[in-house]
């Protein structure tokens, strides 16, 4: 083997484990738990409560317990958007305001880079499998209970 090919190769295997950490390290951020409660359901779900977990969310996850999601806490009421970059599940989200009502629920697929908006100030939002509102009679309107979350 030549140094040309040598050098070559060197930095290619260099490439691919810098872009491999990269990747592992992006898809393994660490969520804290948070639990609500929605009608009688109590739910502990991944908590991204600061910048960076929520720019993460759901991203590169491609399973999903059935009764798991994640919740989305803003420092402040505001219009929210989110949309579905680098997501390989199906989810709704559901919009709700800093006193715990649902206002809008959106169905979002895989991949989409429409904006999901709430259309109104918001402090919370909440993703779940799709259809996982529906099957729990979960509409707008109804009241989440975040008392349990200490931040």
């Amino acid at each position: 083997m030549t140094q040309k090919n040598s050098a070559v190769i060197g930095f290619v295997s260099l490439m691919f484990a810098l872009y491999t950490a990269m990747v592992m390290g992006h898809s393994r951020a660490s969520f804290e738990k948070a639990t609500i409660t929605i009608g009688k359901k109590e739910l502990a779900l991944e908590y991204a409560n600061t910048p960076e977990l929520r720019s993460h969310g759901l991203q590169h996850r491609k399973v999903m317990c059935d009764d798991c999601g994640m919740l989305f806490k803003f420092e402040e009421s505001h219009i929210a958007s989110f949309w579905m970059k680098d997501t390989f599940l199906p989810l709704d989200i559901a919009f709700v305001t800093a006193d715990g009502h649902i206002i809008r629920i959106a169905q979002m697929q895989p991949f989409e880079m429409k904006m999901e908006s709430s259309k109104e100030p918001v402090l919370y939002a909440i993703e779940m499998h799709q259809g996982w509102f529906a099957k729990n009679n979960v509409k707008v309107g109804d009241i989440v209970d975040f008392s349990q979350i200490t931040q």
